[in-house]
């Protein structure tokens, strides 16, 4: 499997990743997705929810981060799910 930093990574079956890619934190794959090599999926300031059918290629940066004006935990940010497909 990818490189992943378990938090919460779940992949759907029928999903393909490609063992040279890094999933990290709360990241969900639908079925019929592909994950490229050197892909990089990062759930930082919540998770990350990529659907059914899509097509990560190589090199892809996906962060789902802290906007620069708030501080991670200071306790009245609520973590925004990012949607992909």
């Amino acid at each position: 499997m990818a490189e992943k930093t378990q938090k919460s990574v779940k992949i759907a079956p029928g999903a393909v990743v490609c063992v040279e890619s890094e999933i990290r934190g709360d990241v969900t794959i639908g079925p019929r997705t592909v994950i490229h090599p050197k892909a990089r999926i990062i759930a930082e300031a919540g998770p990350i929810i990529i659907g059914e059918g899509n097509l990560i290629e190589e090199q892809a940066l996906i962060i789902n981060a802290h906007p620069d004006d708030i501080i991670p935990d200071a306790g009245d940010s609520e973590p925004k799910p990012m949607i992909i497909g």
